[in-house]
């Protein structure tokens, strides 16, 4: 007991010194303020309570596979529960591998501390198999929590890869209505993919506004607006991104000198407060116009495209929907990635990529040698920084990206 109540004041730490390293940056949006809340407190424990007493059921997730608008329509309330806490890593190291992911890692010891109150909450916890990793994590873990394996096909162009993600879904749709006892319909279904698709339309607005060519919000900024939506209130989280989205269009500054180099983050996923390396990048000159994360700006890039309003089309639309524009690493080919990442890079104006590995996380370091000699053919330097959650190697890396910065500066014309 004594052990998690220390974990608990260096959580409390942790987090505090990262939303002050936030707080110290030039020119924030005042809106940003709702989103500090939620990033300080890592959940939003007013409403998980709410739903709560109105017998609504908490489904965990730890991927962007799983689908909110089943959720949803099924009447529960989707909380993701991947964690970025460097202070539950050490608990679990005695069971687990020495490369075990980071982000499997700080979850379970989260999991196996009890150290959220979210987590007494929950019915059910989905595990997609996007990694080795995950899919033994599951095994782990349920023996805390029941849990759903989400069986994924690796080569998603194929007809019967298609035809074997319907029927996990519909297997997996035939599991919430157990849990909840309410049946998804069309009416249900179609209110759920509105309400997805106005916090789409809001994040766009957003994404869009980060193409500008004066910086109109810090990268590490729109990550946390991102990284908050995994455990709030999907409609206090549009209105926020609402006023916050306003705000920036009245706005006529840049958060940062108009020469600092434009860097975009892909690979691993950075997970809340984990903001290690774009604390790095932003405090040392350069600034963070883009990334690719699942964990940020790809959670509800993508929109549901509807053709018609049958129960069965709106089922088929968001099957698709989190499939077939899907860029995670797992799978093959997967020259969908490539091309998504070279368009972001002329839509925002990159000038050179950081591309973030975690240590152990094999299926993201393995899909680096295509998109760095996609990049490199395009002109675009890449750096990549392989780390974990521990503090440890703060300076050896603010070395290196000093270094490329210096060099992004030194090829311009």
């Amino acid at each position: 007991m004594k052990d998690v109540i220390n974990i608990q004041k260096k959580l409390s730490i942790s987090v505090e010194e990262a939303m002050e390293k936030l707080k110290s940056l030039p020119n924030r949006p005042s809106e940003m303020a709702y989103f500090d809340y939620l990033a300080r407190n890592l959940t939003d424990k007013e409403f998980i309570e709410e739903s709560r007493k109105e017998g609504k059921k908490i489904i965990g997730t730890f991927c962007v596979f799983v689908p909110e608008e089943f959720i949803y329509a099924a009447g529960a309330i989707p909380l993701r529960l991947c964690a970025g806490i460097f202070d539950t890593v050490a608990p679990v190291e005695e069971f687990l591998p020495r490369d075990a992911c980071p982000v499997i890692k700080s979850s379970l010891g989260l999991i196996h501390l009890k150290l959220l109150p979210q987590y007494e909450f929950l019915d059910l916890v989905v595990i997609p198999t996007t990694c080795d990793w995950k899919m033994k994590y599951g095994e782990i873990i349920n023996s805390y929590f029941p849990v759903w394996v989400l069986n994924l096909p690796h080569q998603k162009e194929i007809p019967s890869a298609k035809r074997f993600w319907k029927d996990e879904l519909k297997t997996f749709i035939s599991k919430l209505q157990s849990i909840t006892g309410k049946r998804i319909n069309r009416r249900s279904l179609r209110d759920s993919i509105r309400l997805l698709n106005r916090a789409q339309a809001v994040f766009r607005k957003l994404y869009k506004l980060r193409q500008r060519k004066r910086i109109p919000i810090w990268g590490s900024d729109a990550m946390l607006v991102m990284s908050v939506y995994f455990f709030s209130d999907i409609n206090k989280w549009i209105d926020g991104m609402e006023r916050l989205v306003s705000e920036i269009e009245k706005r006529d500054i840049s958060v940062c000198p108009d020469n600092s180099p434009r860097i975009m983050l892909c690979g691993s996923p950075i997970i809340w407060p984990n903001w290690k390396l774009p604390f790095i990048i932003e405090s040392s000159g350069g600034v963070i116009v883009a990334d690719e994360f699942c964990s940020s700006s790809r959670i509800i890039y993508d929109t549901v495209q509807i053709d018609e309003y049958t129960e069965r089309d709106l089922f088929n639309a968001v099957c698709e929907r989190y499939l077939l524009p899907c860029t995670c690493p797992c799978f093959t080919p997967n020259e969908d990635r490539k091309r998504r990442i070279l368009q972001m890079v002329d839509d925002f104006s990159v000038e050179g990529v950081v591309y973030h590995v975690y240590k152990g996380c094999f299926i993201y370091d393995m899909e680096l040698y295509g998109i760095e000699k996609a990049l490199k053919e395009k002109g675009i330097p890449v750096i990549r920084i392989e780390t974990d959650y521990s503090p440890e190697d703060i300076e050896q890396i603010r070395t290196r990206i000093e270094a490329f910065l210096e060099m992004l500066i030194a090829r311009r014309p």
